[in-house]
């Protein structure tokens, strides 16, 4: 199927915000799930479809942030090793599971993310410790939980990782967003090529929200620390729950 020029429109403007949402924030799926699936791909397609879309944004979100990772050098070694096996597991997860069960799971997988991320904030009343502390001990074995669950179902997977931060110890809301890109680049990056390797990448619809994504991520990415941690976590929080109740209406034959 060859989109028209207005539904190229929107998807390029889906991109373009669906990038920025998820360098900022993540949930950028929000956006482009949606587009995916009015394209006419079925939802495992469209997860596929959207990981591949979002996938320059995380690369330009992952280098105008790379100066917050200076700090926790140490830790990404390990998380990327992590993100890597772990999207594997949840891509071929999903292959196995197929359609019409991933669709009754849908909202509930983005609403748990979106509780997730909004209660971490409750538990982050302590300063940052160093990188040698017994929380970041464990981080790659949470990581490898969360890369799994990204590897399942991309949208949610930035809230998860930026409350396993939060919840971690790293206090500032710019590393915790540099962390974030970094293990969600890994995580797309090997989950794109399993479901590539399946035939579940429906190139001509996802190139036009490939490349609005590519400059949402630069704009997101320069603007996510700039942003106050109240307003960060509102976005977060927003674009959570209209994921979640668009996918619940979805199913209900809602729209």
């Amino acid at each position: 199927m060859v989109p028209g020029w207005e539904q190229i429109a929107w998807m390029v403007m889906a991109g373009l915000c669906g990038g920025m949402i998820n360098a900022v924030a993540g949930g950028g799926t929000l956006l482009t799930f949606p587009v995916m699936l009015a394209a006419g791909m079925s939802v495992t397609e469209a997860n596929a479809g959207s990981m591949v879309a979002l996938w320059p944004a995380y690369g330009l979100a992952l280098w105008t942030s790379r100066g917050s990772l200076q700090p926790l050098r140490s830790l990404l070694p390990g998380l990327a090793l992590a993100s890597l096996g772990g999207g594997i597991a949840g891509a071929a997860f999903l292959l196995w599971l197929g359609n019409a069960a991933y669709s009754h799971l849908l909202p509930w997988l983005a609403l748990l993310a979106t509780l997730v991320y909004a209660l971490s904030g409750y538990f982050h009343a302590s300063p940052a410790r160093s990188e040698g502390g017994g929380h970041f001990r464990m981080l790659p074995w949470w990581q490898l939980l969360v890369a799994w669950y990204g590897g399942f179902f991309g949208a949610g997977m930035g809230f998860l990782m930026l409350a396993l931060y939060a919840l971690s110890g790293v206090a500032q809301i710019a590393q915790q967003n540099a962390l974030k890109n970094w293990g969600s680049m890994w995580v797309v990056s090997v989950a794109i090529a399993v479901y590539g390797l399946d035939g579940q990448i429906k190139w001509v619809l996802v190139l036009p929200v490939a490349c609005g994504a590519v400059l949402g991520g630069w704009c997101g990415g320069t603007l996510a620390g700039r942003l106050s941690a109240t307003w960060f976590r509102t976005v977060v929080v927003m674009a959570g729950l209209g994921l979640s109740g668009g996918l619940w209406a979805r199913q209900h034959g809602l729209f």
